[in-house]
């Protein structure tokens, strides 16, 4: 991780990666924030982004809530935190079952709908075993409280993973045909 966090900082052009690890349901958002603080005033870092890879394993505060309402908090203070430090935050969470048969919608979304009622953009990955053959998969808008991503709302990506390049082309998905 560390090669590779030296090689993305380098591309940055004076960038910084900084990445942490902590185990699962270890890790709250109220952690997250002193983290944060700790950087600031021991490092002088201010961040931009903060990926956090996967927030449906963080811990919640009030660990005795029903799993979706802890689903909830942790969205909603991952929402507080991006609006109190003008910070984008990116996650992943998982779509049901069904998406794997058709494209991914807001219905789809897993555990808890109110996921999407709490984020700016949320986009899905997407793609079937036929794409998977073909290698191509799609990012489609699924929620944006900004309108202009709706008027083309997805995206087709060529892929490599023989020389492990996730896009090698993207296209709106209007503009081609699939089929061909």
């Amino acid at each position: 991780i560390e090669d590779k966090a030296y090689d993305l900082n380098m591309m940055s052009k004076g960038g910084r990666l900084v990445v942490e690890a902590r185990p699962e349901n270890s890790f709250s958002v109220k952690d997250l924030k002193m983290l944060l603080d700790k950087y600031e005033t021991q490092h002088n870092l201010v961040f931009d982004v903060l990926i956090v890879d996967y927030a449906d394993i963080m811990i919640a505060t009030d660990t005795r809530l029903e799993y979706r309402h802890r689903l909830d908090e942790i969205y909603k203070s991952l929402r507080g935190l991006a609006q109190e430090r003008s910070l984008m935050i990116a996650t992943a969470t998982q779509s049901s079952r069904e998406s794997f048969k058709k494209d991914t919608s807001a219905t789809n979304i897993s555990e808890d709908i109110r996921k999407l009622a709490t984020v700016t953009h949320a986009f899905a990955i997407n793609m079937t075993d036929e794409e998977k053959a073909k290698r191509y998969w799609r990012l489609s808008t699924i929620v944006s409280r900004r309108q202009f991503f709706l008027e083309q709302d997805t995206v087709v990506c060529l892929m490599c993973l023989d020389v492990a390049r996730m896009i090698v082309d993207s296209r709106w998905a209007n503009d081609i045909q699939l089929n061909s």
